[in-house]
């Protein structure tokens, strides 16, 4: 199988409609959501969770890594992630492939204007292993996760997006390093019953959310200074 046609091979939708909507949702779980709840102090967050549509945060919850670290784990596998993970969306016409970024060294390279932003996807096994070994799975999250994880690279100045939509509705995303603002909006069906709500996410923090009734955006942070380095999957 050609390169070029492998790398849909693991794909579950090729092309997703925009302007897909349920047309009776429930909003039930985001009525009464004010605030993200802070369940850093609890053993077990699962057990203290109103319901499974309430979003939270664990501080302290995942690992701290920085850009080194992510662009260390590439080198030690290049040629596993050239092949079966190359595929990235970037803010610069110039990086196209993975290897283009990591080519360029952000770290030692920043952009004129700091604003740079990638999204890289990862849907293979293989990949996703070798990224787990510095962003190991929390506790309580359960093993049954999808294999898609998704790594969101930030320049301290890069603009506000709408986080990547994944295959399971429970969705976490773990602040390795950096700082980004995340607000979450209701999905456009609950947005007359439900609230938006926002976090400052700082390096370990963990944020849940689900995605039938919030559709998050991550913003930049007045006065940030260095890379912000991002871990979204779901479950």
């Amino acid at each position: 199988m050609s390169k070029k046609y492998k790398m849909w091979y693991d794909e579950l939708c090729l092309v997703e409609n925009p302007y897909f909507q349920s047309v009776d949702i429930d909003c039930w779980a985001c009525e009464d959501v004010r605030s993200v709840l802070d369940l850093s102090e609890t053993d077990d967050p699962n057990l203290y969770q109103p319901h499974i549509g309430f979003p939270y945060i664990v501080k302290g919850g995942s690992a701290i890594v920085n850009y080194n670290q992510l662009e260390e784990m590439y080198l030690q596998n290049k040629l596993m992630m050239d092949t079966n993970a190359y595929r990235i969306k970037s803010s610069n016409s110039g990086w196209t492939t993975l290897a283009d970024f990591m080519n360029h060294k952000l770290e030692q390279n920043p952009s004129p204007n700091q604003a740079e932003h990638v999204i890289w996807r990862l849907t293979r096994l293989e990949p996703t292993r070798a990224l787990r070994k510095i962003f190991p799975r929390p506790s309580f999250v359960p093993t049954t996760v999808n294999v898609e994880r998704f790594v969101l690279i930030d320049e301290p100045k890069a603009g506000a997006y709408v986080l990547p939509f994944p295959e399971g509705y429970k969705v976490f995303l773990m602040q390795g390093s950096g700082e980004r603002l995340i607000i979450l909006d209701p999905v456009p069906g609950c947005n007359s019953n439900c609230s938006r709500v926002s976090v400052l996410l700082k390096p370990s923090y963990f944020l849940y959310y689900n995605s039938w009734f919030y559709r998050p955006k991550s913003y930049p942070v007045e006065n940030s200074s260095s890379i912000s380095v991002s871990y979204l999957g779901s479950f």
